[in-house]
């Protein structure tokens, strides 16, 4: 598995951080540094996902374009198997993560993990942002930003509590 334009050195280099041992129908997990769960490489002085890089090298795509993801059959955010990867759009990967019950909450269905305000808070800011209030008023008043309210007035943000 080749990347075009890097030398054996750098391939050996990046190979010998995936544990293949599994042999090839396995997961080969990334044994480095992992940010959110993701192997991370440094390749000529650019951060990658590592298995971003792998999918480089298994299909010989070495420009993709920034909104081409690779995306994993296995769910394993380490595994850097080409066989295991496979090329997607930000569509396809958050439906394929909502399919296989990966993600984290559905977007907007339930209150920002610290925030600031209550379930009673939000009906009361929804009940008076029907009646006309501004919402530079309401942030000051309930001590957020303007785009916690702003949120709640779009509706993209706590969509589990009624007006």
């Amino acid at each position: 598995m080749r990347f075009v334009g890097f030398d054996e050195a750098t391939l050996e280099r990046f190979w010998s951080k995936v544990d293949r041992a599994g042999g090839p129908d396995a997961c080969w997990p990334w044994k480095r540094t992992t940010h959110n769960g993701y192997g991370t490489a440094r390749i000529r002085g650019r951060n990658y996902r590592a298995h971003r890089l792998a999918l480089m090298a298994s299909t010989a795509k070495f420009n993709p374009l920034p909104s081409d993801f690779a995306c994993h059959h296995c769910d394993n955010p380490r595994c850097c198997n080409p066989t295991h990867l496979y090329w997607g759009d930000a569509k396809l990967n958050r439906a394929d993560c909502m399919n296989r019950s990966r993600a984290a909450i559905p977007f907007g269905s339930q209150p920002p993990r610290n925030t600031k305000l209550t379930d009673e808070d939000v009906k009361n800011i929804k009940h008076r942002l029907k009646a006309g209030s501004s919402v530079s008023g309401l942030a000051r008043e309930f001590g957020v930003v303007r785009s916690a309210i702003q949120r709640i007035k779009s509706g993209r943000g706590w969509q589990h509590i009624a007006a």
